[in-house]
């Protein structure tokens, strides 16, 4: 468990995301336990997606949204949307403020997609 929550939390600092795809052979089709991979995908992210993409999965963790983390590693414009979209749900008991950390409440992880996706930055 250890091993995977180090690797989400590395998904955060990389602009980057790179996925490696299995080679595709005519005759055998795709085998899932060939390891001889030939190719890698890489995505650049923008800012607006590796924060959209904290925001949903830091949300759903027993630790929340880290407030301070959005306002170090993506700006003031960030920490201000999801400080006022959070207003909203703070209000109606969806979420609650512990600290500098945005955590769901037993109610609130029922609407988790609705919160997460009003606190997303579009556009």
């Amino acid at each position: 468990f250890f091993f995977f929550f180090v690797l989400f939390l590395f998904s955060f600092l990389q602009a980057t995301r790179t996925k490696r795809t299995p080679p595709l052979r005519k005759n055998r089709g795709f085998n899932p336990f060939d390891l001889s991979f030939s190719s890698f995908e890489k995505e650049i992210l923008s800012v607006s997606q590796r924060y959209n993409e904290y925001v949903l999965t830091s949300l759903r963790t027993m630790w929340g949204t880290d407030t301070d983390h959005i306002m170090n590693n993506f700006g003031k414009e960030y920490y201000d949307l999801c400080s006022t979209e959070s207003l909203i749900h703070l209000a109606s008991g969806n979420l609650t403020k512990e600290g500098a950390k945005l955590v769901l409440t037993d109610r609130g992880k029922l609407f988790a997609d609705k919160i997460a996706s009003d606190l997303f930055k579009t556009g």
